[in-house]
């Protein structure tokens, strides 16, 4: 069997350490009896790695929600990489633009620090920095990135996406209408009505963890899913084995066959013993 699993809100714990003792050996155990474990999660590489005890299981990743998979080892099986010829050419017609060149692990920047800090804290309403922890948090985010990268450097990483955080609704259209005339059939442009992001083609969850299962050459109905959030709509859609965590959200839940307890008292973790046979 397969068994994968949202983090944040599903498996994790709301509280430190999100995962703990109980959580990791079980998964150890369940490993242990030959099934297949699978985090699909919107964390990036640093956001893993935050949690050195899960980054360590021996299990795959579905990271960034679906624009990357990993396996045991750590190594890239897929990846949602942008053209080359898009990358450069972003770069040479908006290399003063704010936008974000994300990798699996790195945000690279062609603006300088300042101006890119400025545009960032613009694209928030007003109050959302009165918080001083999210500022903190905020800040910390920040400098992670990778300042005034040039267009050789750019190039030589595999880009997965581009986001520009900005909540002009018109000139994120308007930029969208420019990139699909002069990169046909070549990029996909998302907007949320906070940012715009531009990638090779649209992937989610589902559709990572079905090219997952091809390359593991595992029939879906062996393949149980857990989720929480609207970003684990489609995969809870797509398998019939599907149960949502008590703290989902409503939509979540009325995809979802099953709800389990919430991740507070490790719904996952006894739902998975459930089906397994044991207590």
């Amino acid at each position: 069997m397969l068994f994968a699993m949202d983090l944040d809100g599903t498996l994790l714990l709301p509280k430190l350490p999100q995962f703990d003792d109980y959580i990791e050996n079980s998964l150890r155990e369940i490993i242990a009896k030959g099934h297949e474990v699978v985090f699909v999660t919107g964390r990036n590489y640093y956001e893993l790695i935050e949690e050195k005890n899960l980054w360590g299981m021996p299990c795959y990743i579905i990271g960034l929600n679906g624009e990357v998979i990993l396996d045991k080892k750590r190594n890239i099986i897929y990846q949602n990489s942008l053209d080359k010829t898009v990358v450069s050419g972003l770069y040479a017609n908006f290399y003063d633009f704010p936008f974000e060149y994300i990798t699996f692990d790195s945000k690279l920047v062609t603006v300088d620090e300042n101006s890119f800090k400025k545009h960032f804290i613009s694209s928030f309403p007003e109050n959302f920095f009165e918080d001083e922890k999210m500022k903190e948090y905020l800040e910390e985010i920040l400098k992670l990135n990778s300042y005034n990268i040039s267009q050789e450097d750019l190039l030589n990483k595999d880009i997965i996406k581009v986001e520009l955080m900005n909540r002009n609704k018109d000139l994120c259209f308007k930029l969208s209408q420019g990139l699909y005339q002069e990169y046909p059939n070549k990029l996909t442009c998302l907007y949320d009505g906070n940012a715009l992001t531009i990638c090779n083609e649209f992937m989610d969850k589902a559709k990572a963890l079905q090219l997952l299962c091809s390359y593991l050459n595992i029939n879906h109905e062996l393949v149980y899913v857990f989720g929480d959030g609207s970003n684990d709509i489609t995969m809870l859609k797509q398998f019939e084995n599907s149960y949502a965590v008590e703290n989902a959200s409503v939509k979540v839940k009325e995809v979802a066959k099953n709800i389990i307890e919430d991740n507070c008292h490790y719904g996952v973790i006894k739902a998975i013993m459930q089906i397994l046979g044991q207590d």
